[in-house]
C-alpha cells in the first residue's frame, strides 16, 4: 500500500520492481522502478528527480491522478460491492 499512499499524495516513486510494485509504477510516468540489486539504477533516478523538480512535479500530479482513479475510494467501494453480491449469490 505505500506504492498508492505516496502516489495518492502526489509524489514520484522510486522503487524496487518486486511483487505488486511493477504493476503501480509505470516507469518515468508516476515513477522509477529498478531492479533489486540496482543501487545505481535507484541512485540514478533519485538524482534525476532531485535535479529536476519540473518532473518531480509532473510525475507527482500523474501519481495522484492514476492512485484516484485505480484505487479511489468510489471505485473500491464499487468492488467490495460486487464482492459481496458476488459471494451473496455463492451462498444463496
Amino acid at each position: 500500500m505505500v506504492v498508492i499512499e505516496a502516489m495518492a499524495s502526489g509524489l514520484p516513486v522510486v522503487s524496487s520492481n518486486v511483487f505488486g510494485i511493477a504493476e503501480q509504477v509505470i516507469d518515468g510516468d508516476t515513477g522509477f522502478p529498478f531492479d533489486p540489486g540496482d543501487v545505481e539504477g535507484m541512485a540514478g533516478a533519485l538524482w534525476r528527480l532531485s535535479m529536476e523538480p519540473s518532473l518531480r512535479t509532473r510525475m507527482g500530479k500523474r501519481g495522484r491522478f492514476v492512485a484516484e482513479r485505480l484505487y479511489g475510494i468510489d471505485r473500491m467501494v464499487d468492488a467490495y460491492a460486487r464482492e459481496f453480491r458476488l459471494l451473496r449469490e455463492e451462498l444463496g
